[in-house]
């Protein structure tokens, strides 16, 4: 081997670099002695199952591209096949001596997951499925340029017209491999420049001369010169050679991770009162604001759910806290975390299927431990995976919706839910004795009826004086627009964001207003200060793990805005969210995989804009094909009645998930709503086939409560409008049993059973319809 410059190779693997790899990267044989194809191999393999001419055999991208055209699906999971892999050379593990900050590719195969799968020093987060991410030491943002096949949803790019126009279908993609190349220096690995987009970026970095770059090179020849000469560093070498080099000339400091929690997982320790911030504890009660200093403290009120939860974790593996929004989950799971009396505790939020894997491979080492899980509804899947490791027990959260929607995945999964409701008379007492005497009011109140909702928020709004109303919010947004419409923006934007589980960055106001630095930078502190008004006394602050993002001190606050901004200011917010859409790719979006559950609604974009979102829709989809983004679309042409649009869309959202049945349920709907006013007999006909899908979905599907209770509510209004009693029995089966096996007791399946109880044992029609 060859390498200019070693020592400062050296410098600069120890310190932070970005991989940039190509086939020549993946070729190294498992212990088996398999390896992922070359390209006359593949060039072989393709024409015989496509059955194309020999003219081909030397033209790997000509062959895909007839192949593709022949048969796109069938090409495509010929790809998704050939190069997924199941085991690898334990060479590639010496990866986790460098200090990775990106892996960008070109590849499509799923070698890099497999070996940070098998990693306790970095896990991966993917900028397609993820969005943007927070520095965090141990992650390494995945960039796979043309697609990656563990993503079922990834098109791979390998014919000679998708490799023509890659850069321009994933443009976004190309940005962000851009920034990252000119952020950290880069490390060409089996690459061969043969793609377009990649080389203008290339010639770009090469330009600029920000980082330096090394490129790794077979032999001595006319391209290393090129490359020497074009201002690279060059190393002559295999792919083999140079994992041995890194093997034998960079060291890393491994903690002893004999006993305890591993360095690699400090971050997700249970905080002391001396490491984090003071805050008072007014905070906690005008603002929503739920902070650990409070916790630790003994500021918060133990409910009654807290030592039953506590109990309940010394008799089941799992237990997830399930309630609404501002229901005080996460305040109690904060609790349980400094009481549960085991030595090795974590606490997560944001989880993903990557980090859980690089959990597992941290503690697999403890005899046990215990994680503390804030919203795994966001990724059932990666709970899921904590969940069913042997040495992990898991305290978690779940929003009700999330939970509804997502806990069929956990049918392996041994777990208790524990539904966090309504605050007893016993506890409502007890939490109006902790707040501050400055803010309580001078009466307790309590709810009035039987039926009356009364959790954490409600008792707030009730016996705090002074909390941060929706009247208090509407005053600050009224002098943001009056003095400032940047700055009314800005909270609206960072509004937007936060009520759907997201955060405001530097980057996306770049985006959004399309103007230089220090302009977007002096609207962010003219935001600052106006929410910083004596009254409102909020902050938008910098976040502690990462200052390109910038938090919002209450969650009520963006709560109480985005209901403000709808009923006040429902033009300039549809404008502004327009705008957002479609100046902001989702690779800028923080938590975007979750972000977008709630953020594209199609019912809050239907009241927000009518009939006029077509437009929106289009461009999501422009940056995120996938299925649900085409149930949302079809779910808003319903609401607008363009019922043959919406069946256009959920008929695509259904070839790319035909085994869906949430998608199914989205076909069954629309088709319903489609023709309930419509009184033949063929429309009749299509309202049974509807009500004939939600069957099939319940009974295939593991989400009953979701096709429980749309079955109910068509029951219903079968009955009533048509005088078709014939479904009322079957729905009040179902609606009972989600009762009874407490899968659902929620105010809405509640309401359904009152109504079914009214026409159960209903037999014959009333005054049909002849």
């Amino acid at each position: 081997m060859r390498i200019d410059y070693e020592e400062l190779l050296k410098e600069k693997l120890r310190t932070g670099v970005t991989l940039f790899t190509g086939a020549g990267f993946s070729t190294l044989p498992n212990a088996s002695g398999d390896q992922l194809p070359t390209g006359s191999e593949l060039c072989k393999e393709i024409s015989n199952l496509f059955e194309i001419p020999k003219d081909y055999d030397d033209d790997l991208e000509s062959i895909s591209e007839l192949a593709q055209i022949n048969n796109e699906s069938m090409f495509q999971s010929f790809l998704r096949k050939r190069f997924h892999v199941e085991t690898y050379n334990p060479l590639y593990d010496v990866l986790n001596k460098i200090h990775l900050k990106a892996y960008i590719t070109t590849n499509i195969d799923n070698l890099i997951q497999c070996v940070m799968d098998n990693s306790s020093s970095y896990y991966l987060h993917s900028a397609v499925q993820y969005g943007a991410s927070k520095n965090n030491v141990n992650e390494v943002q995945y960039i796979p340029l043309h697609g990656d096949v563990n993503d079922i949803e990834s098109h791979l790019y390998f014919g000679k017209f998708d490799l023509a126009v890659v850069d321009q279908y994933n443009h976004n993609l190309f940005e962000i491999m851009y920034t990252m190349t000119k952020i950290y220096p880069v490390l060409f690995w089996g690459y061969g420049f043969h793609d377009d987009g990649v080389k203008k970026v290339v010639s770009r970095i090469i330009k600029e001369k920000r980082q330096d770059i090394w490129i790794l090179c077979k032999e001595e020849g006319s391209m290393s010169s090129f490359y020497k000469r074009l201002g690279c560093n060059v190393i002559i070498g295999s792919t083999e050679e140079l994992l041995k080099w890194i093997d034998k000339n960079i060291s890393i400091e491994m903690s002893d991770a004999s006993e305890g929690i591993p360095e690699a997982l400090k971050t997700f320790s249970i905080p002391t009162v001396n490491s984090v911030a003071v805050i008072p504890r007014e905070e906690y009660y005008l603002n929503s604001r739920t902070n650990w200093y409070n916790v630790i403290s003994n500021h918060t009120y133990n409910r009654e759910e807290v030592p039953l939860i506590e109990d309940t974790a010394l008799k089941y593996k799992n237990v997830i806290m399930e309630g609404l929004p501002f229901s005080g989950k996460t305040s109690m799971l904060m609790q349980l975390a400094l009481k549960v009396n085991r030595s090795n505790k974590l606490f997560c939020t944001g989880l993903t299927t990557e980090l859980a894997q690089f959990i597992i491979q941290n503690t697999k080492h403890l005899k046990e431990c215990t994680i503390f899980v804030d919203e795994c509804a966001d990724d059932m899947e990666a709970y899921a995976l904590l969940a069913e490791t042997d040495n992990i027990k898991t305290i978690a959260t779940a929003d009700s919706f999330g939970y509804e929607s997502s806990k069929h995945i956990l049918s392996n999964v041994v777990y208790k839910k524990i539904e966090i409701g309504d605050l007893s008379i016993t506890d409502a007492h007890g939490i109006y004795s902790m707040i501050p005497d400055r803010i309580r009011n001078v009466e307790f109140v309590y709810k009035e009826s039987e039926d009356e909702r009364f959790g954490m928020f409600e008792m707030m709004s009730k016996n705090v004086r002074g909390i941060l109303s929706k009247q208090k919010v509407k005053r600050i947004l009224n002098k943001a627009y009056k003095k400032n419409y940047k700055v009314f923006e800005i909270i609206a934007v960072t509004s937007y964001l936060t009520s759907n589980k997201s955060l405001a960055s530097v980057d996306i106001f770049l985006s959004y207003f399309e103007e230089d630095y220090e302009n977007v930078l002096d609207y962010i502190k003219q935001a600052q200060d106006l929410l910083a008004d004596v009254e409102l006394n909020q902050e938008l602050v910098q976040d502690a793990i990462d200052e390109n993002y910038y938090v919002l001190r209450s969650h009520l606050f963006a709560f109480n805005a985005n209901l403000v901004l709808v009923e006040s200011y429902k033009e300039e917010y549809a404008n502004i969210i327009r705008r957002f859409i479609k100046n902001t790719n989702s690779f800028k979006i923080y938590n975007h995989y979750v972000f977008r559950r709630s953020a594209y609604d199609a019912g809050f974009f239907y009241g927000l804009y009518g009939d006029e979102a077509n437009d929106i829709y289009k461009s999501i989809y422009e940056y995120d094909r996938n299925a649900y983004t085409l149930q949302q679309w079809a779910l808003y042409l319903m609401h607008a009645k363009n019922y043959s649009g919406a069946f256009s869309k959920i008929d695509d959202a259904i070839n790319l998930k035909p085994y869906n049945f949430s998608i199914q349920n989205t076909h069954a709907i629309i088709l319903f709503e489609a023709n309930k006013l419509i009184k033949t007999s063929e429309a009749e006909d299509e309202l049974k086939h509807a009500m004939n899908i939600l069957e099939d979905c319940y009974k295939s599907d593991k989400r009953k409560v979701y096709h429980a209770q749309k079955f109910a509510e068509f029951a219903l209004f079968l009955y009533k409008e048509w005088r078709n009693p014939e479904y009322i029995s079957t729905a009040h089966a179902w609606i009972n049993n989600i009762i009874d096996t407490e899968e659902s007791r929620s105010t809405r399946t509640m309401q359904l059973k009152r109504l079914l109880d009214d026409y159960s044992g209903v037999v014959e029609p009333r005054n049909p319809i002849k």
